[in-house]
């Protein structure tokens, strides 16, 4: 009676335990659904796009301890980082995702949207050029490389009206207008 009782309390401790997470990340049309791992990244990209960072964060963390080597969770967990203003966090870890698998163009990108911001135009450069050429239909990096370039053409125009060419005055505002689009 006493190993009944113990086996069945082991049993019972086992089956409230079991659906914890299941209970905290749910389908949120159908909330007595739990969600599997495989459905993790789309639930993901959702709150993503509702800018939902902080859901976005508890849900990837939970399907990261899943399945923690899940190639599109681990880029999501670098864009959600980016989301939440978290430069740093993102920027390692989209260095370490490029690091691991070089073959993907999509964290270049990123990383080129990163050091762009910080000023480093030649870091962004080298990333926006890696990424296309692994995809070279990559419409995102091709809009990027371009306003890169506007950058830069500010830059120089900048230096020559400060040393005396006055001619560049009207592409500098094209360049100002375009950049502000």
């Amino acid at each position: 009676m006493k190993k009944t009782l113990i086996a069945l309390g082991s049993a019972l401790v086992a089956v409230c335990a079991a659906p914890v997470w299941a209970q905290d990340i749910v389908d949120p049309k159908e909330p007595n659904v739990a969600i599997t791992h495989d459905k993790f990244p789309d639930l993901i990209d959702k709150a993503i796009a509702d800018q939902d960072f902080i859901k976005a964060r508890r849900i990837v963390e939970e399907g990261l301890k899943r399945n923690p080597l899940s190639v599109q969770m681990l880029f999501q967990r670098a864009v959600i980082y980016e989301g939440l203003g978290e430069t740093a966090r993102a920027q390692a870890a989209f260095e370490a995702f490029v690091a691991r698998y070089p073959e993907i163009a999509e964290p270049y990108n990123n990383l080129a949207v990163i050091y762009s911001s910080q000023g480093e135009l030649e870091k962004a450069h080298d990333m926006l050029s890696r990424a296309l050429s692994i995809r070279p239909d990559f419409a995102v990096a091709w809009a990027n490389m371009g306003n890169l370039y506007l950058v830069r053409a500010k830059q120089a125009y900048q230096n020559a009206k400060r040393y005396g060419a006055a001619s560049v005055e009207p592409k500098l505002d094209a360049v100002n207008r375009l950049l502000k689009q």
